[in-house]
């Protein structure tokens, strides 16, 4: 009985170190998130914002005849500085990961919906049954009216 209780102590104390060791090694990885987030703003948004200013002079540098053949060129590589502005923050907020740890499955479950929508325009709609120890999870995706 006593080699009992002391392997269920044992047990419990490491299950208490794996459980620590886990939340440390979350925190190390929403850590790295933050600091790769920051540095691909230092970064990568230095340079494209200085690459679209400086489209936007050439843009408006140029003469009227070369303006319509060179103009075009120029308009499409300022849409692509936007785009890739719009998928350099999408990849800055997903390394920051806004979801606190403690807020569950369902919270975490919401904002991934919310940002997947964001991204693409395709509306997402989901329902949770709580049960005492499981989770009915309803998910769609698609068009409205699906």
């Amino acid at each position: 009985m006593v080699e009992r209780q002391r392997a269920g102590h044992e047990l419990a104390r490491y299950a208490n170190r794996l459980q620590t060791l886990a939340q440390l090694l979350l925190e190390a990885r929403e850590d790295e998130g933050r600091r790769l987030a920051q540095e691909l703003h230092d970064r990568v948004g230095q340079n494209l914002t200085a690459l679209d200013l400086n489209l936007n002079v050439i843009r408006g540098a140029l003469p009227g005849a070369v303006s319509s053949q060179v103009g075009e060129r120029v308009g499409e590589g300022l849409r692509l500085v936007e785009h890739t502005v719009e998928i350099v923050s999408d990849v800055m907020a997903e390394l920051r990961s806004v979801v606190p740890h403690d807020a569950g499955l369902l919270a975490a479950l919401r904002w991934h919906a919310e940002q997947f929508c964001r991204r693409t325009g395709v509306p997402v709609r989901g329902s949770a049954q709580r049960a005492p120890t499981v989770a009915a999870l309803s998910i769609s995706a698609g068009q409205p009216g699906m």
